[in-house]
C-alpha cells in the first residue's frame, strides 16, 4: 500500500487546477490598469469631501444632544418619583370623619432606637429605589437608537 497516492493525486489536481485558472485570465491590458489608475488618483472635489464631513458632524451633534436629553430625562423621571415617595409617607392617614368613636384613647407611641430607624428607613427606600428603572432605560435607549442614523448615503462616507 502507497502512502502517497492522495498526496500525489491532491499535486495533480492543484497542477490542474492552476493550469486552467492561468487559461481562463485574459491578457493583461497596460490602457485598462492606467485608465483604473487615473480615476483612483483623482480626489473628489473639495466641497463634497466639506459637506460630507459637515454631515457627519451634524450627525454625530444630534446623536450627542439626543442622548443628553434621555439622561436628563432619566435623573428628572427618578426624582420625580423619589419626590413624590416621600410626599406619600409624609401624608398621615387620618380615619373617616363619619365613624363614631366613642371613646378616644391616644395610641400608644414607639420609637425604635436611633440606630434601627436609620435600618428602618434605609430597608423602606431600598426596595423602592430602582423601581421602574429597567423601564426607563429601555426607554431612552429606544429614544436614542431613533435618533442614530443606521444608514449612510454614498455622498457620507470620506
Amino acid at each position: 500500500m502507497n502512502t502517497n497516492d492522495p498526496m500525489e493525486s491532491e499535486a495533480r489536481l492543484r497542477a490542474w487546477l492552476v493550469s486552467e485558472a492561468a487559461a481562463d485570465r485574459p491578457e493583461f491590458s497596460q490602457a485598462l490598469h492606467d485608465r483604473i489608475m487615473q480615476s483612483v488618483r483623482q480626489a473628489a472635489p473639495p466641497t463634497l469631501r466639506h459637506t460630507a464631513g459637515r454631515r457627519w458632524t451634524i450627525r454625530l451633534a444630534v446623536a450627542g444632544s439626543a442622548a443628553a436629553v434621555a439622561v436628563l430625562l432619566a435623573v428628572w423621571l427618578v426624582r420625580s418619583r423619589l419626590d413624590n415617595a416621600d410626599v406619600a409617607h409624609q401624608t398621615p392617614l387620618q380615619p373617616p370623619k363619619s365613624t363614631p368613636v366613642e371613646e378616644e384613647t391616644p395610641l400608644p407611641v414607639v420609637t425604635p432606637e436611633p440606630e434601627r430607624l436609620a435600618s428602618l428607613v434605609d430597608a423602606t427606600f431600598a426596595g423602592s429605589q430602582w423601581a421602574y428603572l429597567d423601564h426607563d432605560a429601555q426607554l431612552a435607549t429606544g429614544m436614542v437608537l431613533s435618533q442614530i442614523p443606521l444608514t449612510f448615503s454614498a455622498a457620507d462616507v470620506p
